[in-house]
């Protein structure tokens, strides 16, 4: 039985549409956090790796200026034994801070010291680095161990550092030279992780509050308005006393009907043809006015019951209005909706109603009429219909008519 009015609807869809953003936000929330963290973790690094640089290359220049920068040595070049005793000094000293390397340059960017020997003498020509330096500009960035560490002729060093470049200056405030230090901030490493992982968890569990607060408060709306849907649906389609369709779907049904006849001629097959009935309850006004209308309501709701009863599975029926029903019998002739007709006819008068324990002797009326032309309206078939009825209450009712 088409007792079911199929309409496209998703009343979850606000939920759905929170979980996708919800989601979405989450992910790029959290990954916003992460980098931002970690840049400012880095930025620290940076920060501190620069200050220890800048504080012990002051230190390194203060003691060692007058071996590094004189200019008889500069002129003349270091001999290997003051090369291997400034080597000692210098490394005892970096021993006791985490600096993997040094490089101290002149004013013409060559490399007149490094704790690397073999690099001692290069110039250094396109570092924008070390231009900056002689220019007076402090400035530092994070190398990792698995990048190549500035001049292609370096080892590659297997920690993570920070290389700071700042300039060196004479007694009179003059820049004579610069220098390069590489601070191990590998023991950061762990710090940044943590600092990170700590944004990300503390992120994390503000926004699943969040989102499963909204959750909740979306759903409950949710339900409401899947409620609230529902009810308008079956107000639109389903007759509220009997629960079968009403005036508004059975028009609905009926175009369909007609729409599937048309697609069938269109495509060259035979027609079929579409029975309708109307019925009527004979002398329902006076059921109301002897028991009452909750009498006649249950009346009308028992009468819906033999209506199912007797027809087949993809007939249609509902309720036009007061006691008056409309029955849709598709692929059924004019000869075969008469006879249909006639036993739900039989069917209602055979066996009496009871309706609070008192038996009632109901009968009806019919009109049938058949549509073999599918471009001719509904209304105009309904007419037809409802005109045969008529004709049979003004007979005596309890009878079907028929109308072409």
């Amino acid at each position: 039985m088409k007792n079911i009015h199929k309409i496209e609807r998703n009343p979850n869809f606000l939920e759905h549409l929170l979980i996708i953003i919800g989601s979405l936000s989450m992910i790029v929330i959290v990954t916003l956090t992460a980098f931002t963290t970690y840049h400012s973790a880095k930025e620290d690094v940076l920060n501190i790796a620069e200050d220890d640089a800048v504080r012990i290359g002051t230190v390194i220049v203060k003691h060692y200026q007058y071996d590094l920068f004189n200019k008889n040595k500069l002129n003349k070049g270091w001999s290997s034994l003051e090369i291997d005793m400034f080597d000692r000094h210098v490394k005892y000293f970096l021993s006791q801070f985490e600096i993997h390397k040094i490089k101290v340059f002149n004013f013409k960017r060559n490399i007149i010291y490094s704790n690397e020997r073999d690099i001692i003498g290069i110039k250094d020509k396109n570092n924008k680095s070390l231009t900056k330096a002689l220019q007076g500009k402090i400035n530092s960035h994070l190398v990792h161990e698995d990048e190549t560490v500035d001049l292609s002729e370096e080892k590659q060093l297997n920690a993570d550092v920070v290389e700071t470049y700042f300039p060196v200056y004479n007694d009179i405030e003059e820049i004579v030279g610069a220098m390069e230090l590489y601070v191990d901030v590998t023991r950061y490493k762990d710090e940044i992780i943590h600092r990170v992982t700590t944004s990300v968890v503390n992120i994390s569990a503000i926004l699943i509050i969040v989102f499963a607060i909204s959750y909740f408060i979306v759903r409950t709306g949710s339900k409401e308005v899947k409620s609230l849907l529902d009810r308008l649906h079956n107000m639109a389609v389903y007759d509220t006393l009997t629960g079968v369709y009403n005036r508004g779907a059975i028009i609905e049904q009926a175009n369909k009907e007609l729409s599937l006849m048309k697609r069938r001629i269109i495509n060259g097959e035979p027609p079929k043809c579409l029975g309708i009935i109307m019925t009527d309850l004979d002398y329902f006004k006076k059921i109301n006015d002897t028991y009452g209308h909750q009498a006649g309501d249950k009346v009308l709701c028992g009468f819906t019951d033999r209506i199912k009863q007797s027809l087949r599975e993809y007939d249609v029926y509902g309720r036009w209005g007061g006691e008056e029903f409309v029955i849709l019998l598709p692929e059924t002739d004019h000869e075969k909706a008469a006879a249909a007709a006639d036993r739900l006819r039989k069917l209602i008068m055979k066996k009496p109603f009871s309706i609070n324990g008192t038996s009632l002797n109901i009968t009806a009326s019919f009109g049938v009429t058949c549509c073999y032309d599918p471009y001719e309206s509904f209304d105009t078939l309904l007419a037809k219909s409802d005109e045969a009825m008529y004709e049979a209450k003004e007979s005596g009712g309890n009878r079907v008519v028929s109308k072409q």
